[in-house]
């Protein structure tokens, strides 16, 4: 059993717009991660998001004059790092408990481990789907052109969403949201971590493939739970600038498939 778990954590944030939640996000890590080292990398926001980073002691802030994206901004904080799990949370993400305990329990119970996605739920408590399979050019397709709103239970689509899904058995999956995201440095190193061709959608699921692809799991695990606020900053991108991306990463992703397997 260990006592303070979280010293062996690096928390990467990575921000862009995010005043709404970053305060909360920071304040539960600093109550149930004490001593885990917190890198935020901040997507040049224009509201008062690094104003609330730097109000904080003790947080390694770095501040890109650019958006930079997800990816490339996650390696940023992972290079200046040096300890052995690595946690990737969104900053709309708060900490409930000593989650960070159960995690490393998880990882010694099992050494081919590789990542661990908690239960995830809405402010309001309610529970919040986590789980997916891998994607299939199909189901991608049609969810991308809202074709399943106007078309009930497309089997392609459902069998993608895992909507039968049963979040209280911790189970080996496919893919867990990146909302809070832990995996181990080796790990990390030998994929060499998230694709930077991806500036953000399927980064996360691209590396749970690799991982995968190397012999260790992807677990969902029934502890925390970690609220999430899913996407409260993101929303505020333009809707063409969020389809942009999306589409140009599921095609960097299907192709990466067909080229690299």
């Amino acid at each position: 059993m260990l006592d303070n778990p979280s010293r062996n954590y690096n928390i990467i944030i990575v921000t862009r717009n995010s005043s709404v939640m970053i305060e909360s996000c920071v304040k539960s890590l600093l109550q149930y991660a004490p001593e885990a080292e917190i890198i935020i990398i901040d997507n040049n926001s224009s509201d008062k998001t690094v104003e609330i980073i730097k109000s904080f002691k003790g947080i390694t802030l770095i501040e890109n004059k650019s958006n930079v994206g997800f990816a490339t901004a996650c390696h940023q904080g992972v290079s200046v790092t040096e300890k052995d799990s690595l946690l990737f949370l969104n900053p709309d993400a708060i900490i409930t408990n000593n989650i960070f305990k159960q995690v490393e329990e998880l990882f010694k119970e099992d050494n081919k481990i590789g990542i661990i996605g908690p239960q995830l739920v809405y402010e309001d408590m309610r529970h919040q789907h986590s789980v997916r399979k891998f994607p299939d050019l199909k189901s991608q397709i049609i969810m991308f052109f809202k074709i399943d709103h106007i078309f009930k239970n497309i089997r392609s689509v459902n069998e993608y969403l895992l909507n039968d899904f049963d979040y209280g058995k911790m189970k080996e999956v496919d893919q867990v949201m990146g909302a809070f995201f832990v995996t181990k440095r080796e790990l990390w190193e030998r994929v060499g971590g998230f694709d930077k061709r991806f500036f953000i959608w399927f980064e996360e699921v691209d590396y749970c493939y690799m991982i995968k692809k190397l012999g260790y799991k992807v677990i969902y695990a029934p502890i925390g739970p970690v609220i999430h606020g899913l996407g409260k900053s993101f929303f505020q991108e333009s809707i063409i600038k969020k389809q942009f991306w999306f589409f140009s990463s599921m095609i960097k992703y299907f192709l990466k498939r067909v080229t690299n397997g």
